[in-house]
């Protein structure tokens, strides 16, 4: 199988702040003039993560908050500078193309994000249309108008978003639809790789369902790879070939949908299943 994405050894370290003010004062620096002061403590955010995710194959990257997957999609989606270690797409190691360089990068739009919340993501000054058409013409480089009116209902129609509802802006769209409209941003231009960011976190519980079989239905059709990052082990379970458990910035645990369900064996996991609520039915 064709490697999309490799990161290997991947850290991210952010310095904890010190007082320097109060270390200065305390006795052990005024009575020791020699006493050398010790390096900065850092928070490792992520630390030392591994992984390869191949084509047409879905990821699942599953943690508590604060375990460290959002600080990896951001390293991933080149948002953020990484510590240490390579992410390689397609070969090429990205992470040595600067965070404030990288929306310059030419394959810039083989890797796209979908994000938590559509309402953040969206401008609420552009129509649905004009949102979906900004990745046509910004990375895109179309520019005729006729043209890109018709990809953009194509996409629309791929998504499920009506086309009565494409020159709506998003504060007139339901969550389902606002959701549609950023999936067709994201695929406009069939990038390679999918970062879902928690995508369906902010829908009600029948809209979550509906939307993760859209974006089943497209990575089969457009053998796409994703990153499905979430806190929720039953979604990711809906939607995941493999996954990664991830604990304090590291992966404890990684397997099929089914070993890590049916046989988990690191006890961080154990504790994550064992949160999941379960239905209880009363015998009549």
């Amino acid at each position: 199988m064709k490697k999309i994405l490799e990161v290997i050894e991947l850290s991210k370290y952010f310095p904890i702040p010190q007082n320097r003010f109060l270390e200065f004062l305390s006795p052990q620096v005024l009575f020791n003039r020699d006493r050398t002061l010790t390096e900065p403590e850092v928070f490792k955010a992520v630390n030392n993560i591994s992984f390869t995710i191949y084509q047409g194959e879905c990821v699942g990257l599953v943690g508590e908050s604060g375990s460290g997957k959002s600080t990896l999609l951001r390293m991933i989606s080149r948002l953020l500078d990484p510590t240490l270690g390579q992410i390689r797409f397609h070969n090429t190691d990205i992470g040595l193309i600067s965070s404030t360089r990288f929306s310059q990068w030419e394959q810039r739009k083989n890797i796209q994000v979908i994000f938590q919340d559509p309402s953040d993501s969206l401008n609420p000054a552009m129509t649905a249309l004009r949102s979906i058409a900004e990745p046509l013409t910004q990375l895109g480089g179309m520019k005729n108008r006729k043209e890109i009116n018709a990809k953009v209902h194509e996409l629309a129609q791929l998504v499920g978003l009506p086309r009565d509802l494409l020159q709506r802006y998003p504060h007139q769209l339901s969550g389902g639809q606002k959701a549609r409209v950023g999936i067709a941003r994201a695929i406009a231009l069939s990038p390679d790789l999918l970062l879902l960011d928690e995508p369906t976190t902010a829908l009600d519980v029948s809209v979550q369902a509906i939307i993760l079989q859209l974006l089943d239905r497209l990575r089969h059709q457009f053998n796409m790879s994703y990153l499905f990052i979430t806190h929720d082990l039953n979604l990711v379970r809906l939607l995941s070939d493999r996954i990664l458990v991830m604990q304090q910035g590291q992966i404890v645990e990684r397997g099929t949908a089914s070993e890590i369900f049916h046989q988990p064996q690191h006890e961080y996991t154990k504790k994550l299943l064992g949160a999941i609520p379960k239905i209880q039915t009363q015998t009549i």
